[in-house]
């Protein structure tokens, strides 16, 4: 095992209503380096998370929503993985950031569109949120070569609700 792979990786996915996190053991992790255009997915089927959370960072205090995030971390190894977050909210982003950023001091890396290995033809591909365009990434994959591929956004509105880290 590669020292870049010794401490495994947490993957933080901040969505409109929820956080998502997983962590990857040493040995499910990818091997790789980063490189541009790149994620690091270094197997020929995507690993499986050891551990997972999700917590809604709508309909309950800050404190509450950071207490959860902090106790699921206490839980895993006390190694310092490599961790990648992916946003479309920018202020629970900030949050759970800042809680991540005083916990430890292994570098949070902020994924954006330029980052993944596509070509993005839209109008606006700004405006495509980076969840969706993870799941392209994933769908590629999955597929094979040349074959195409759906996929379906299952997420919903969160226009109704009010998120308390805005």
């Amino acid at each position: 095992m590669s020292a870049l792979n010794e401490s495994g990786l947490l993957a933080i996915d901040v969505g409109n209503s929820q956080v998502k996190l997983g962590w990857f053991a040493p040995e499910t992790a990818c091997e790789s380096e980063l490189k541009p255009n790149e994620l690091p997915i270094g197997a020929p089927r995507l690993p499986q998370p050891e551990e997972t959370l999700a917590v809604s960072h709508v309909g309950q205090s800050r404190d509450q929503f950071l207490t959860q995030i902090a106790d699921w971390l206490d839980q895993l190894p006390a190694a310092e993985p490599r961790r990648f977050l992916a946003s479309v909210h920018s202020g629970a982003a900030q949050v759970v950031s800042e809680l991540l950023l005083q916990r430890s001091s292994s570098k949070l890396h902020l994924l954006t569109a330029a980052e993944l290995p596509l070509e993005v033809r839209v109008d606006e591909p700004e405006k495509v949120g980076i969840d969706r365009l993870l799941c392209a990434v994933a769908a590629n994959r999955l597929r094979e070569g040349n074959r195409p591929a759906h996929g379906v956004y299952a997420g919903h509105s969160s226009q109704d609700r009010r998120p308390l880290c805005d």
